[in-house]
């Protein structure tokens, strides 16, 4: 059986992670009813709290989970628990040191996004959702040193929060601009 399985790797992973599996076994995820948003959004919750507390301990265990979400996410035709499990596999790939990876995965989060924003027939590149994810995109691409890359997503970013007036959240583009120009200096010397 899948949950046992699950259960049998995570006590040779980390005697911690027992507690968290074993409440799959117990309690295993709601089903899912495409009409009720209430149990989608439960489904998406359960699945980022198991990921958070898994993350704790094994990364690692944390991605089998990402990816079981993703699966699910797929299974159902579920876009906003599609781009959540894109964002999370990211963010371990940015953990990981595999920036490249990492930004494939925040593209796909990204062009989700886009796809569940034009349905609600708002301007696609003016939520600040993707200010972030430009800028988790910004990032990866100047720790791998493709500062012209950094810069152009940095830039979209804070040219998103200069246009709904997001003076708080344009922090994060600004700092990100501030470092490429940095690094670029280093580079340059």
């Amino acid at each position: 059986n899948a949950r046992a399985a699950v259960v049998y790797h995570c006590i040779l992973k980390d005697s911690r992670l027992l507690m968290i599996c074993s409440l799959l076994t117990v309690a295993p995820l709601t089903s899912y009813t495409q009409n009720d948003s209430l149990e989608k959004e439960n489904k998406l919750k359960e699945y980022i709290n198991l990921i958070e507390e898994a993350w704790k301990i094994s990364p690692d265990t944390a991605l089998t989970y990402m990816h079981n979400m993703l699966s699910y996410a797929t299974e159902k035709k579920d876009k906003q628990i599609e781009a959540k499990a894109y964002e999370y596999i990211g963010k371990y790939d940015a953990n990981s040191g595999q920036a490249e990876e990492a930004i494939k995965n925040y593209e796909k989060e990204l062009e989700i996004m886009h796809e569940l924003v034009s349905v609600e027939n708002k301007d696609v590149g003016s939520t600040e959702d993707n200010v972030i994810v430009l800028n988790k995109i910004a990032e990866q691409w100047r720790l791998a040193g493709k500062y012209d890359k950094a810069f152009e997503n940095a830039m979209e970013a804070l040219k998103i929060c200069e246009g709904l007036g997001l003076d708080s959240l344009s922090i994060l583009p600004k700092t990100t601009l501030g470092w490429t120009y940095m690094e670029i200096g280093r580079a340059h010397v």
